[in-house]
Protein backbone atom coordinates (compact mmCIF):
# COMPACT_ATOMS: atom_id res chain seq x y z
CA UNK A 1 0.00 0.00 0.00
CA UNK A 2 1.94 2.65 -0.98
CA UNK A 3 1.20 6.10 1.46
CA UNK A 4 1.27 9.52 -0.57
CA UNK A 5 0.94 12.47 1.93
CA UNK A 6 -2.27 12.55 0.78
CA UNK A 7 -3.34 9.09 1.81
CA UNK A 8 -2.32 9.41 5.32
CA UNK A 9 -4.28 12.74 5.73
CA UNK A 10 -7.07 10.16 4.29
CA UNK A 11 -5.92 7.91 6.87
CA UNK A 12 -5.64 10.94 9.46
CA UNK A 13 -9.50 12.51 8.76
CA UNK A 14 -10.85 8.42 8.28
CA UNK A 15 -10.07 7.03 4.94
CA UNK A 16 -7.92 5.25 3.20
CA UNK A 17 -8.08 1.34 3.62
CA UNK A 18 -10.13 -0.39 5.70
CA UNK A 19 -8.63 -2.24 8.73
CA UNK A 20 -8.39 -5.69 8.90
CA UNK A 21 -8.69 -6.22 5.67
CA UNK A 22 -6.10 -4.43 3.74
CA UNK A 23 -6.47 -6.91 0.73
CA UNK A 24 -7.09 -5.43 -2.28
CA UNK A 25 -9.85 -6.77 -5.11
CA UNK A 26 -11.05 -9.06 -2.40
CA UNK A 27 -14.66 -9.17 -4.51
CA UNK A 28 -12.74 -9.85 -7.33
CA UNK A 29 -10.89 -12.78 -5.84
CA UNK A 30 -13.94 -14.65 -4.19
CA UNK A 31 -15.91 -14.01 -7.54
CA UNK A 32 -13.13 -15.63 -9.88
CA UNK A 33 -11.09 -18.13 -7.29
CA UNK A 34 -14.34 -19.94 -5.12
CA UNK A 35 -15.05 -22.94 -6.76
CA UNK A 36 -17.96 -24.09 -5.18
CA UNK A 37 -21.00 -22.28 -6.35
CA UNK A 38 -22.84 -22.43 -3.20
CA UNK A 39 -20.41 -21.28 -1.15
CA UNK A 40 -19.07 -18.21 -3.97
CA UNK A 41 -23.03 -17.19 -3.73
CA UNK A 42 -22.71 -17.18 0.19
CA UNK A 43 -19.15 -15.34 0.57
CA UNK A 44 -20.60 -12.61 -2.29
CA UNK A 45 -24.18 -12.25 -0.10
CA UNK A 46 -21.55 -11.28 2.99
CA UNK A 47 -19.54 -8.82 0.96
CA UNK A 48 -22.18 -7.00 -0.22
CA UNK A 49 -23.75 -6.72 3.04
CA UNK A 50 -20.39 -5.73 4.56
CA UNK A 51 -19.86 -3.00 1.47
CA UNK A 52 -23.53 -1.56 2.33
CA UNK A 53 -22.04 -0.99 5.81
CA UNK A 54 -18.86 0.70 4.50
CA UNK A 55 -20.68 3.24 2.17
CA UNK A 56 -23.01 4.23 5.33
CA UNK A 57 -19.89 4.92 6.97
CA UNK A 58 -18.33 6.87 4.67
CA UNK A 59 -21.79 8.30 3.93
CA UNK A 60 -21.79 9.90 7.60
CA UNK A 61 -18.33 10.74 7.55
CA UNK A 62 -18.10 12.95 4.96
CA UNK A 63 -20.86 14.98 6.33
CA UNK A 64 -18.63 15.00 9.32
CA UNK A 65 -15.95 16.07 7.95
CA UNK A 66 -17.84 18.89 5.90
CA UNK A 67 -18.73 20.24 8.99
CA UNK A 68 -14.86 20.15 10.20
CA UNK A 69 -13.94 22.16 7.66
CA UNK A 70 -16.44 24.97 8.45
CA UNK A 71 -15.50 24.69 11.66
CA UNK A 72 -11.61 24.87 10.90
CA UNK A 73 -11.84 28.59 10.01
CA UNK A 74 -13.57 29.68 13.48
CA UNK A 75 -10.82 30.81 15.51
CA UNK A 76 -13.09 30.48 18.41
CA UNK A 77 -13.32 26.81 17.88
CA UNK A 78 -11.10 25.14 21.32
CA UNK A 79 -9.28 22.65 21.53
CA UNK A 80 -11.95 20.38 22.94
CA UNK A 81 -14.12 20.43 20.39
CA UNK A 82 -11.27 18.67 17.86
CA UNK A 83 -10.73 15.93 20.74
CA UNK A 84 -14.39 15.54 20.94
CA UNK A 85 -14.63 15.13 17.77
CA UNK A 86 -12.07 13.07 16.76
CA UNK A 87 -12.86 10.55 19.78
CA UNK A 88 -16.64 10.40 18.21
CA UNK A 89 -15.05 9.65 15.05
CA UNK A 90 -12.58 6.90 16.57
CA UNK A 91 -15.37 5.57 17.67
CA UNK A 92 -17.40 5.02 14.67
CA UNK A 93 -14.37 3.47 13.28
CA UNK A 94 -14.79 1.37 15.83
CA UNK A 95 -17.54 0.03 15.42
CA UNK A 96 -16.76 -0.54 11.70
CA UNK A 97 -13.58 -2.14 12.78
CA UNK A 98 -15.71 -4.97 14.49
CA UNK A 99 -17.95 -5.86 11.25
CA UNK A 100 -14.57 -5.68 9.35
CA UNK A 101 -13.17 -8.36 11.85
CA UNK A 102 -16.24 -10.99 11.52
CA UNK A 103 -16.22 -10.71 7.91
CA UNK A 104 -12.54 -11.48 7.64
CA UNK A 105 -12.90 -14.24 9.47
CA UNK A 106 -15.88 -15.44 8.15
CA UNK A 107 -13.81 -15.36 4.91
CA UNK A 108 -10.91 -17.21 6.44
CA UNK A 109 -13.15 -20.25 7.48
CA UNK A 110 -15.36 -20.68 4.44
CA UNK A 111 -12.45 -20.89 1.70
CA UNK A 112 -10.07 -23.28 0.84
CA UNK A 113 -6.61 -23.06 1.22
CA UNK A 114 -5.60 -23.41 -2.46
CA UNK A 115 -8.68 -20.44 -2.38
CA UNK A 116 -6.59 -18.88 -0.67
CA UNK A 117 -3.86 -18.33 -1.66
CA UNK A 118 -5.30 -17.94 -5.22
CA UNK A 119 -7.05 -14.63 -3.90
CA UNK A 120 -4.00 -13.54 -2.03
CA UNK A 121 -1.63 -13.45 -5.34
CA UNK A 122 -3.98 -11.18 -7.32
CA UNK A 123 -4.25 -9.35 -4.06
CA UNK A 124 -0.47 -9.43 -4.37
CA UNK A 125 -0.41 -8.45 -8.18
CA UNK A 126 -3.41 -5.54 -7.50
CA UNK A 127 -0.72 -4.45 -5.04
CA UNK A 128 2.18 -4.01 -6.93
CA UNK A 129 0.56 -2.54 -9.85
CA UNK A 130 -0.52 0.16 -7.48
CA UNK A 131 3.16 0.78 -5.79
CA UNK A 132 4.20 0.98 -9.69
CA UNK A 133 1.27 3.26 -10.88
CA UNK A 134 2.33 5.58 -7.79
CA UNK A 135 6.01 5.40 -8.36
CA UNK A 136 5.32 6.87 -12.16
CA UNK A 137 2.66 9.31 -10.90
CA UNK A 138 6.18 10.67 -8.49
CA UNK A 139 8.50 10.53 -11.26
CA UNK A 140 6.66 12.77 -13.33
CA UNK A 141 5.25 14.70 -11.00
CA UNK A 142 7.69 15.06 -8.45
CA UNK A 143 5.21 14.27 -5.30
CA UNK A 144 3.58 17.45 -4.17
CA UNK A 145 4.54 18.06 -0.82
CA UNK A 146 1.55 19.24 1.19
CA UNK A 147 4.03 20.23 4.25
CA UNK A 148 6.09 22.47 1.83
CA UNK A 149 2.76 23.88 0.46
CA UNK A 150 1.58 25.02 4.10
CA UNK A 151 5.09 26.46 4.62
CA UNK A 152 4.67 29.00 1.75
CA UNK A 153 1.45 29.68 2.94
CA UNK A 154 2.11 30.35 6.29
CA UNK A 155 5.45 32.79 5.13
CA UNK A 156 3.40 34.41 2.54
CA UNK A 157 0.48 35.24 4.66
CA UNK A 158 2.34 35.93 8.49
CA UNK A 159 4.40 39.20 8.42
CA UNK A 160 5.49 39.42 11.81
CA UNK A 161 8.52 37.44 12.18
CA UNK A 162 7.79 36.02 15.77
CA UNK A 163 4.76 34.54 14.96
CA UNK A 164 5.48 33.00 11.57
CA UNK A 165 8.98 31.13 13.38
CA UNK A 166 5.92 29.46 15.90
CA UNK A 167 3.96 28.18 12.87
CA UNK A 168 6.42 27.34 11.16
CA UNK A 169 8.08 25.23 14.49
CA UNK A 170 4.46 24.11 15.22
CA UNK A 171 4.12 22.74 11.62
CA UNK A 172 7.49 21.14 12.15
CA UNK A 173 6.61 19.06 15.23
CA UNK A 174 3.62 17.88 13.34
CA UNK A 175 5.38 17.14 10.23
CA UNK A 176 8.03 14.66 12.48
CA UNK A 177 5.19 12.76 13.82
CA UNK A 178 3.75 12.38 10.49
CA UNK A 179 6.91 10.97 9.30
CA UNK A 180 7.51 8.74 12.64
CA UNK A 181 3.99 7.55 11.55
CA UNK A 182 4.91 7.28 7.82
CA UNK A 183 6.65 3.96 7.79
CA UNK A 184 5.06 1.59 9.69
CA UNK A 185 1.53 2.34 8.19
CA UNK A 186 3.18 2.05 4.79
CA UNK A 187 4.36 -1.60 5.65
CA UNK A 188 0.50 -2.76 6.11
CA UNK A 189 0.04 -4.53 2.59
CA UNK A 190 -0.57 -7.74 1.25
CA UNK A 191 3.03 -7.76 -0.10
CA UNK A 192 5.15 -6.91 3.35
CA UNK A 193 3.17 -8.22 6.34
CA UNK A 194 3.23 -12.00 6.78
CA UNK A 195 -0.15 -11.61 9.07
CA UNK A 196 -2.61 -10.19 6.39
CA UNK A 197 -2.05 -13.24 4.19
CA UNK A 198 -2.34 -15.50 7.08
CA UNK A 199 -5.37 -17.74 6.36
CA UNK A 200 -5.30 -18.86 10.07
CA UNK A 201 -4.96 -15.23 11.09
CA UNK A 202 -6.65 -15.25 14.80
CA UNK A 203 -9.05 -12.74 16.29
CA UNK A 204 -6.63 -11.44 18.84
CA UNK A 205 -4.10 -10.49 16.23
CA UNK A 206 -6.66 -8.94 13.62
CA UNK A 207 -7.40 -6.63 16.68
CA UNK A 208 -3.83 -5.69 17.52
CA UNK A 209 -3.51 -4.30 13.70
CA UNK A 210 -6.55 -2.47 14.01
CA UNK A 211 -5.21 -1.35 17.95
CA UNK A 212 -2.12 -0.26 16.24
CA UNK A 213 -3.66 2.22 13.51
CA UNK A 214 -5.93 3.16 15.84
CA UNK A 215 -3.06 4.66 18.23
CA UNK A 216 -1.31 6.07 15.01
CA UNK A 217 -5.10 7.83 14.12
CA UNK A 218 -4.89 9.20 17.72
CA UNK A 219 -1.08 10.28 17.99
CA UNK A 220 -2.07 12.16 14.67
CA UNK A 221 -5.21 13.47 15.63
CA UNK A 222 -3.92 15.14 18.87
CA UNK A 223 -1.03 16.45 17.04
CA UNK A 224 -3.44 18.24 14.67
CA UNK A 225 -5.59 19.34 17.35
CA UNK A 226 -2.25 21.07 18.39
CA UNK A 227 -1.48 22.27 15.31
CA UNK A 228 -4.21 24.22 14.81
CA UNK A 229 -4.19 25.54 18.73
CA UNK A 230 -0.61 26.85 17.83
CA UNK A 231 -1.83 28.45 14.53
CA UNK A 232 -4.95 30.27 16.05
CA UNK A 233 -2.46 31.91 18.59
CA UNK A 234 0.31 33.27 16.57
CA UNK A 235 -1.90 34.45 13.30
CA UNK A 236 -4.74 37.12 12.85
CA UNK A 237 -8.22 36.54 11.80
CA UNK A 238 -7.29 36.96 7.95
CA UNK A 239 -3.49 35.12 8.71
CA UNK A 240 -5.91 31.75 10.37
CA UNK A 241 -7.98 31.89 7.38
CA UNK A 242 -5.79 31.68 4.87
CA UNK A 243 -3.74 28.82 6.63
CA UNK A 244 -6.58 26.64 7.72
CA UNK A 245 -8.28 26.87 3.73
CA UNK A 246 -5.19 25.84 2.73
CA UNK A 247 -5.14 22.71 4.89
CA UNK A 248 -8.72 22.14 4.42
CA UNK A 249 -7.76 20.94 1.20
CA UNK A 250 -5.84 18.09 2.51
CA UNK A 251 -9.02 16.43 4.16
CA UNK A 252 -10.84 14.44 1.00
Amino acid sequence: MIVGIATLFAMLFGGGSLDYYYIDKIEEGVKKEIVDKDRKKELQAELKAYTKVVKEFYKVRNKDFKVLKTKNLERGINEDYYLDFFDKRMQERIKLQETTLESRLSLQEKITDDEWDAIMKKASSAETKEEEKAQRKKTKKDDKNAFREQETVIVQNVADQDRRANLLKGLAVYEATYNQIHESYESINVNESEALIDKNLSREKILAIGEQLNEQRITLYKGFSVFVITTKANSTEEDYKAIMKAFNKLIK
